[in-house]
């Protein structure tokens, strides 16, 4: 499943409902509370910051197998910053659909892997 493509945008009337680049209505927001412009602004954000997401993804994946390749008792599960990569697969997956528990967890093992 593909959402509308990118990049979104806020409507020009309250700025509340949101738009795709082809101009496709993607969301109506309910308008008259605090947090409708804020939601509609993080929701039009919302494929740039997936695409973002993925990029870094795949970016700590490549420093991940440097570091494996460069010191083979390196273990990318095993560093700090493990769960923030496990916070941002799960991010991704919620976005593309994918429910956690039917996908495992990629783990590079090669430069050569991070790098297709």
């Amino acid at each position: 499943m593909k959402h509308t493509p990118g990049p979104w945008r806020t409507g020009p009337i309250n700025y509340a409902d949101i738009y795709g680049a082809n101009g496709d209505l993607v969301a109506l927001i309910p308008k008259g509370f605090d947090y409708t412009i804020p939601n509609s602004h993080l929701i039009a954000a919302a494929p740039e910051l997936l695409e973002a997401c993925k990029a870094q993804h795949k970016a700590l994946d490549i420093l991940a197998a440097l570091l494996v390749e460069k010191d083979i008792t390196f273990f990318p599960s095993k560093s700090a910053a493990w769960p923030a990569v496990l916070q941002a697969l799960a991010a991704i997956r919620k976005a593309e659909g994918v429910h956690p528990e039917t996908a495992p967890v990629p783990v590079v093992e090669t430069l050569a892997e991070a790098k297709s």
